[in-house]
């Protein structure tokens, strides 16, 4: 009963969001003689007079930067700006508001009902204070936190205190709470049994090299194949998270049918489209040198997840990926999705019965051959590891998923998880010394509005001071195709990180995979280019299979001899200043989805998204801020609502 609170606690903040969400758009204003808001007419109408610009400002609590900025502007462009940024920031406030209030009245039942059960003990556990809490898992909502005991550094600071800021100079000096601070007992209840895993074996050929032609990497990230894909289902369900499922029932409206090979609602992969998927990519590209998988095999179906049934379905997709490429080394890490409960990644200090341990154990023999036997121990004690592709060239595989923010045992413990940062910085140090190039691979890009902000700081500190070795970074999760920049105090571009679309269809229609073209010498990225199927199409035609195609290689679309760091810094610049390259890059990003006439993209929207790619981590706004400058000249406040 105690999940079953907690959940629809958290229910009932995400629907009073939503709905404040509706409600602000239509109808909230400010009296013009007081500093009050109240229910009335639309929020463009309270601005025909930009003379209260500074007013405005004040009561919402916005930038002076920003009134000053927008008050020499036209009606209708300020009008345009403030259409966008005052509701999100009321938007970001309300949700922030609604999720201390709803946090604050369960910890207080629980602090005052006497009894407390399992879940209720470890609601306590993990939120050590309100503010934390919220600053953490809602992060991604745009909430933050002032608790200084959320911050933390990587152990041995004498090898790391010379690339660190002044924030991270800052937070250094902060009390860091040490894992013993937990009061509350938490006791594991009844776990489900671990079915031991089949395990076969696999032939994997050693690493050749052909030096004039570029090294051709497959990147599959968000696979979500969905064994219970029913056709003819409801697409969009009564739970709204995951449908075209038989007990969806038959939809009223032909329009939300769950189509033969896969729905762009919210539906996930069908088996057989999945292995379609995995046969045209092995006609296509039949000379692959490497295949990174970042994780998320699982379905979005998180209520009804089991220890059982994440094993069957991790060793099922394993599985059907040993049939298809069997003489391909690949590189897998998991994704948010794997363990259960979803997204929960536990510290080396967690209570053994409520460990996360088993998920590595499971896949390390489903993957028994692709993790070399000199890395499996890493990867079950630390859920890292190392490979080195030959004497000149090495791949990381680092758990990103651990800094998710719905990951609640961030709260547990306040720490560098399994130490990986320190490992990864001295897997850094020992490539410097080696000459060897480095390709990283995980699943939450660091950095992203879903990865909490002290993780992101730490792990681009280690980036920036070995970037010389960082020859490529390879993430997932977000479900569209990106790519994110790590700049360096004088503007200029340092890391890549790629993020790839997602095979699953989930939200984002088209189905779609990432080949990477890699130079043999340096082993950056050259070019990449991104293969999907129309959607619509393929189940307008059950009969025949889905046709992939070339959406865009990157060369091609921005008009560059490649995509070293040096263009995609000129590229982010053009995106700035060319407003149709944007929208092709935006369209694209969503997999060939133009969405200009449903869902419009404008000026605030392409802030947004370009301050996405150049974001180090939350809250760090000095790239934003340029970028905003070479658009239009104007700096605005930039509230994410929506992850991607």
């Amino acid at each position: 009963m105690g999940v079953l609170i907690f959940v629809e606690i958290l229910c009932a903040m995400v629907c009073t969001s939503l709905a404040v969400k509706v409600h602000l758009h239509e109808t909230v204003t400010c009296s013009e003689t007081s500093n009050s808001c109240q229910n009335g007419t639309s929020v463009s109408v309270v601005y025909e007079n930009f003379v209260r610009l500074y007013n405005i400002s004040a009561l919402v609590g916005l930038p002076d930067e920003t009134a000053k900025a927008t008050a020499g502007m036209s009606q209708s462009s300020a009008d345009q700006y403030l259409n966008d940024v005052i509701p999100a920031y009321f938007q970001i406030t309300q949700r922030c508001f609604n999720i201390r209030f709803y946090l604050d009245m369960l910890i207080s039942r629980i602090r005052l009902g006497g009894s407390v059960n399992q879940i209720e003990e470890m609601v306590i556990s993990i939120c050590p204070t309100l503010d934390a809490c919220t600053g953490i898992v809602f992060q991604q909502l745009g909430c933050t936190t002032n608790d200084p005991y959320v911050e933390w550094n990587i152990d041995d600071p004498n090898d790391f205190t010379s690339t660190e800021g002044p924030d991270d100079n800052a937070s250094s000096k902060m009390p860091i709470r040490k894992n013993d601070v937990l009061k509350t007992k938490i006791s594991a209840g009844k776990l489900c049994p671990i079915e031991a895993p089949s395990s076969g074996k696999i032939k994997v050929p050693l690493y050749s090299e052909t030096p004039s032609l570029p090294l051709k990497i497959l990147h599959l990230t968000d696979i979500h194949v969905d064994r219970l894909y029913t056709v003819g289902s409801n697409a969009v369900c009564e739970n709204q998270i995951l449908c075209c499922h038989e007990d969806d029932g038959k939809p009223a409206n032909q329009s939300v049918t769950a189509g033969k090979y896969g729905t762009g609602k919210g539906c996930d992969l069908p088996t057989w489209t999945f292995e379609n998927a995995l046969k045209s990519i092995k006609i296509s590209h039949p000379s692959l040198d490497l295949i990174y998988i970042s994780g998320d095999f699982i379905p979005h179906n998180m209520w009804r997840t089991s220890k059982a049934d994440n094993i069957r379905e991790i060793e099922y997709v394993s599985s059907v990926l040993r049939n298809y490429f069997q003489d391909t080394q690949m590189i897998p890490i998991l994704g948010n999705h794997e363990p259960h409960p979803v997204n929960m990644f536990s510290p080396v200090n967690a209570p053994s019965a409520l460990s996360t341990r088993w998920v590595f154990n499971v896949t390390k023999n489903s993957w028994m051959n692709w993790i070399p036997p000199e890395a499996a121990q890493d990867y079950i004690q630390h859920h890292y590891y190392s490979i080195q592709i030959n004497k000149k060239f090495r791949v990381l595989v680092i758990n990103t998923s651990i800094c998710f923010g719905f990951n609640f045992w961030q709260l547990y413990s306040f720490d560098d998880f399994k130490s990986q940062l320190q490992w990864l910085r001295s897997q850094l140090k020992m490539s410097v010394e080696l000459q060897e190039s480095v390709h990283i691979i995980g699943h939450v890009p660091p950095g992203h509005i879903q990865c909490s902000k002290v993780f992101s700081r730490h792990y681009n500190n280690v980036i920036a001071k070995y970037n010389s070795v960082v020859k490529g970074q390879f993430f997932g999760h977000t479900h569209v195709d990106t790519f994110r920049l790590l700049y360096n105090e004088n503007g200029q571009p340092i890391s890549t990180q790629w993020v790839s679309p997602s095979l699953t269809p989930f939200r984002t229609n088209n189905p779609g995979y990432k080949i990477y073209h890699v130079d043999r010498q340096s082993f950056e990225v050259i070019d990449h280019e991104t293969y999907i199927f129309d959607l619509a199409k393929a189940n307008a035609n059950e009969m025949e299979e889905p046709v992939w195609f070339k959406l865009y290689s990157a060369t091609a679309l921005y008009q560059v001899p490649d995509v070293r760091l040096a263009n995609l810094g000129l590229i982010i610049d053009k995106m700035a200043k060319n407003e149709s390259l944007f929208h092709e890059y935006y369209r694209l990003h969503k997999k060939g989805v133009d969405s200009q006439q449903s869902d419009p993209c404008g000026l605030y929207c392409r802030k947004r998204s370009l301050c996405r790619i150049v974001t180090p981590y939350f809250g760090d706004t000095t790239e934003c801020n340029r970028i905003q400058m070479k658009i239009d000249g104007v700096v605005v406040p930039i509230y994410y609502d929506d992850p991607l």
